[in-house]
Formats: structure tokens, sequence, C-alpha cells
């Protein structure tokens, strides 16, 4: 997902929707490597603000690096899944 630079910058709001709408989506319908990696990189955005308060600009790169430490996690599982099941077809 590409972050408009200006977007970040002028329009938080739009940052803070996007985090809201993302996260709801993950609780209501489960989690996906593409989800944690858009979560990662809005929240990276957000905390670049220009007027964003200290504690939060701290807060969202902490959730940053969470959120992209589940991205690769989940990367890693995908990988290992596929790895599993086309050892499983070679068997039978």
């Amino acid at each position: 997902m590409h972050i408009d630079p200006e977007i970040a910058q002028t329009r938080p709001a739009v940052l803070m929707a996007s985090i809201i709408h993302l996260l709801s989506c993950s609780a209501l319908h489960g989690l996906s490597i593409a989800k944690c990696r858009s979560l990662s990189q809005l929240l990276g955005a957000l905390a670049e603000g220009a007027d964003v308060d200290p504690l939060l600009r701290k807060a969202c790169h902490e959730l940053t690096e969470a959120w992209y430490a589940q991205a690769v996690v989940m990367s890693h599982d995908a990988v290992f899944e596929e790895a599993q099941a086309q050892a499983v077809s070679a068997w039978h």
C-alpha cells in the first residue's frame, strides 16, 4: 500500500480512519499478511507526522514494529505450510 506523503502530513485523520478500518476488519474477519503490512505502513506514516504528540508517536513506532513482526511470522508460517503440503503430496 502506497501512502501519499502529502496526505500523511496534512490529513492524519485519514490515516487514523484507515488504521481503525483495518483493525476492525482484522478483528471481524481475521488477520492476513497484507493487513499486517498495511497496518505497519499506516502506523509508520502516522508516527512521522509533523504535529504528532510524542506519546502517540512512540506508540505508533512500537506498533509498527509489532505489526511488521507479525507479518514476518505469518509469511514464514505460510512458507512452512506450503512446503509441508508439497511434501505430503509427494509421498502420495
